[in-house]
């Protein structure tokens, strides 16, 4: 009898004793076909963008840094940019990456990674241009400054994009919100973009975070002299724009947030995190969640 393989397999995925590689494009025969990882789950946030550094006499706004790139398939959540939670991700056992991206400091955010699964890191703002490609877009323009799939752009009154909105859709200059995650229990909000910076007038309003982690812009002369915020660690939140505050005041753009990689595995099997990993372990019911905060290495995944 022929065997009807499934159109579009993933890697790792399982059927009738075979197992598919994408490397090689094949189905082969697997030594275990009860071992499948049919329902990993995941939440992967690439660091934060950094703000736009401000400068004496600009007279554009600064813009706020683009969050991470965020991509889950937790059942009945979304994943960045507006879409749907992504598929279940089949794993057999086998080494798979494990990265943290970091913060952006004066640049784009790290990229985070879970086996195939790729969070960019956020777009760092501009001053008066096109804020620029990242997750989600750096603010300071609007823009397709995004990479489809985790994030929004950046707004062009300088709040920079969120992983659930773009950046100062109403024109305020706030960053745009991150999303909602209950993977690990209660509910939290990541990869918020940041607020903008003022100009040399301090005209206009400050722009704020976003739930997320997305830091607040600096204040300038003419408004309140409000110090740049860093995106929350491993949030993947975006930095807060960098101004000319009042007298000599600093013009510093605020660093991005810290991603994180949160993993959801059925506790029939184990997961062995690498040395350099930073991560805590809790469980619930029938799964154990890794939720890595730093760290570049090789997780191993075996049967339990």
């Amino acid at each position: 009898m022929a065997l009807n393989f499934p159109d579009s397999p993933v890697e790792g995925q399982l059927y009738e004793g075979f197992v598919y590689s994408t490397t090689s494009q094949t189905w082969r025969v697997t030594k275990d076909p009860a071992l499948p990882l049919a329902d990993v789950q995941y939440v992967v946030v690439g660091g934060g963008g950094s703000g736009a550094t401000g400068a004496d006499g600009q007279s554009t706004y600064t813009g706020g840094g683009g969050a991470g790139g965020y991509r889950s398939n937790v059942p009945g959540e979304l994943t960045g940019g507006g879409g749907s939670a992504e598929p279940k991700l089949y794993l057999s056992p086998a080494n798979y990456t494990v990265r943290v991206g970091g913060g952006g400091a004066g640049d784009r955010g790290g990229t985070s990674i879970f086996a195939s699964i790729v969070g960019n890191g956020g777009g760092n703002g501009s001053r008066g241009g096109t804020g620029n490609v990242g997750g989600s877009g750096g603010g300071g323009g609007a823009g397709t400054n995004f990479v489809t799939g985790q994030g929004f752009g950046g707004g062009a009154n300088g709040g920079g994009g969120g992983a659930g909105e773009a950046g100062d859709t109403d024109g305020t200059g706030f960053g745009g919100d991150g999303l909602e995650s209950s993977i690990t229990g209660g509910a939290v909000f990541r990869a918020g973009g940041g607020g903008r910076g003022l100009s040399q007038n301090g005209s206009g309003n400050l722009g704020n975070g976003s739930d997320g982690g997305g830091g607040e812009g600096c204040g300038s002369g003419g408004a309140t002299s409000t110090a740049t915020r860093d995106g929350d660690a491993n949030t993947g939140g975006g930095g807060g724009g960098g101004a000319k505050a009042s007298g000599s005041g600093a013009k510093n753009p605020g660093t991005g947030g810290s991603g994180i990689v949160i993993v959801k595995i059925p506790n029939a099997y184990t997961l062995t995190p690498g040395p350099s990993h930073v991560y805590t372990q809790t469980t619930d019911g029938d799964y154990e969640i890794f939720q890595f905060t730093a760290g570049d290495d090789l997780v191993t995944i075996a049967a339990a």
